[in-house]
């Protein structure tokens, strides 16, 4: 067995980690326990920081050439009234850029992409664990160890590395559950480039349209504890009507025009 490094988790922080390490010669090969086209079409947003680590890893034409620029970031109450706003075109001024709005999986399929253009190698459906028997080694689903000189744990959230090496580390429950969803509405333009978090009793809506004709959005509510593998209920679309009922009409539009098979955790 050689000794060597690995990274854990083929995710965005994973992607970015093994492509800087390429870059500065280093080989680090990625495992990642999902499959390579296992990605969920929810929308993320980059700051000016983020974009500017993008740009050191030579990728910031790629990701600007599939995300859209926000004009503003708006917080309303539950009528659309506004509360207050970041006005991106003043951000770019003093930070060089502005809020970029992009697809998870646009995201990720430009990480992976660059990552392998530098001779990076991946292994997906690989579901590994870390175990200490007279040094570190790294043991594949297929029980084959490899020794490692040391590991960079970049496997979300629930690590299961964080949960070895802290013990007394675990996840908080805000006591939030969010729903995401598509929905192709005519009202998509009105959002087009302007993201919206609208604010309730004890409830949100976040609007945001990347081609002014569809509708990324999440709903948010408070309710009893539900694990992230809870699953989504036949009549969500009803639930989520009921819910929002008050909201403005945008937001109930939403809602009726959503399509039900988008619609994740």
């Amino acid at each position: 067995m050689s000794s060597s490094y690995a990274i854990l988790g083929g995710g965005i922080a994973g992607l970015s980690m093994g492509l800087f390490a390429s870059q500065q010669g280093l080989r680090i090969p990625i495992y990642e326990k999902k499959s390579e086209q296992e990605h969920q079409d929810n929308v993320l947003w980059l700051a000016p920081n983020g974009l500017s680590l993008l740009e050191e890893l030579g990728i910031l034409e790629a990701i600007q050439s599939c995300g859209t620029e926000q004009s503003r970031m708006v917080f309303a109450d539950h009528q659309l009234r506004p509360l207050s706003y970041l006005d991106c075109h003043k951000l770019r001024a003093s930070n060089r850029f502005p809020i970029l709005a992009i697809k998870r999986l646009d995201l990720s399929r430009i990480l992976l992409e660059a990552f392998r253009a530098q001779g990076g190698e991946i292994t997906f459906n690989q579901k590994c664990e870390v175990v200490n028997e007279g040094g570190l080694f790294l043991r594949a689903n297929s029980g084959s160890n490899k020794k490692l000189k040391g590991l960079i744990a970049a496997d979300g959230i629930g690590s299961s590395i964080r949960s070895r090496y802290f013990l007394d580390s675990h996840i908080h429950y805000q006591g939030i559950r969010t729903y995401l969803g598509l929905s192709r509405t005519p009202i998509a333009a009105k959002y087009h480039g302007i993201t919206t978090e609208v604010w309730g009793d004890k409830t949100r809506f976040m609007l945001s349209s990347l081609d002014g004709e569809t509708i990324h959005w999440s709903a948010m509510e408070r309710v009893p504890y539900l694990k992230n593998t809870a699953p989504i209920p036949i009549n969500v679309l009803d639930e989520l009507a009921h819910t929002f009922r008050d909201y403005h009409s945008d937001d109930r539009d939403v809602v009726s025009f959503a399509q039900h098979d988008s619609i994740h955790l």
